[in-house]
This record gives structure tokens, sequence and C-alpha cells, in this order.
């Protein structure tokens, strides 16, 4: 909270499971600025009373899958308007 408050982000974007719920609970006490995670693992993620809270209060989060989509919107944490699909990968057509 205290680094997010002092250099004052437009954005946090986290890549990984530890480093949202680090950088969740300082968001949490800063108010800004728009918290964003990006997650491309199905069934890592668990209904518990930590994610509830940590995860129903992000801006937006990135998944590489419809059915992690899917499969995050089933437990209601996050409203589905929040929810974005970016698939992985690259059109090797571009580099023929």
């Amino acid at each position: 909270a205290k680094v997010i408050k002092s250099e004052k982000p437009d954005l946090l974007l986290c890549c990984t499971e530890r480093a949202f719920r680090l950088t969740a609970a300082g968001a949490l006490h800063s108010r800004k600025p728009p918290l964003v995670c990006r997650n491309g693992l199905t069934g890592t993620f668990k209904n518990k009373k930590l994610n509830r809270l940590l995860y129903g209060r992000t801006s937006a989060m990135a998944v590489n899958a419809p059915a992690l989509r899917d499969e995050l919107g089933a437990f209601g944490w996050i409203p589905p308007e929040r929810l974005h699909v970016i698939s992985n990968g690259i059109d090797c057509a571009l580099y023929d």
C-alpha cells in the first residue's frame, strides 16, 4: 500500500497469483488505481473467503481461454463483464 500510494501508478497488472495476492492486499488500502489480474491455468482457484475478497475487487481479469472464463464466472466472485479472454499464441501465417 505504501509503494502504491507513493508511486501513484495508473494501473496495477499482476501476472501470477502470488503477485496478485500481494498487490491486491495493498490495493485494498489505497482504493486506486485499477487492479487487473491475468491468469492462464484452469483448476487453480479455490472457493475460499480470501479469493472471494481479493478477486471480487479486481477491475478486470484477463484469461487465455473461454473455459477458464466460465470456470471463474461460475464462482461468482468476478462479474462476467470484468472477465476477458485474450488467447495465447500468434498467427504464424503472418511470418510465411
